[in-house]
């Protein structure tokens, strides 16, 4: 088993148990999330930063 299936094992495993203890936790409106955006950073620094991040975690 690689770690990719390991990984997404785990994940499912935590989700479930999440869901399993969600009784009474209210859901969250991303929609209603702002977000500050700093105008000194180019969108393409984010590019190369999630880039770099991939070829590390594919």
């Amino acid at each position: 088993m690689g770690a990719g299936a390991a990984a997404n094992i785990m994940r499912r495993i935590l989700v479930d148990d999440a869901r399993q203890r969600g009784d009474g936790v209210e859901p969250v409106d991303f929609a209603a999330i702002t977000v500050a955006i700093d105008p000194g950073r180019d969108i393409t620094d984010l590019h190369t930063a999630l880039t770099e991040f991939d070829a590390i975690d594919p």
